[in-house]
């Protein structure tokens, strides 16, 4: 009884973490895309010097690829 539920704790930690490493992949994925899709617009220059309204549109990009992964889950 106590390895059925040891077995079943490991395989859901172990589909979290993939879950995860995807989850991040789809987000890097999205952000290279966004970077090639606005050419004029250097993303990371705009970062450092704190243009808050690229930081905003960079995290909802972000946030919309962990939501999408997480969709995906389910």
């Amino acid at each position: 009884m106590e390895t059925e539920i040891n077995i079943g704790f490991f395989q859901s930690m172990l589909q979290a973490f993939l879950f995860g490493i995807l989850g991040t992949f789809l987000a890097l994925i999205a952000f290279l895309l966004f970077d090639l899709i606005t050419p004029k617009l250097s993303l990371q220059e705009q970062l450092t010097n704190g243009n808050v309204a690229v930081g905003i549109v960079v995290s909802s990009l972000i946030i919309g690829a962990f939501y999408l992964a997480s969709v995906a889950v389910h």
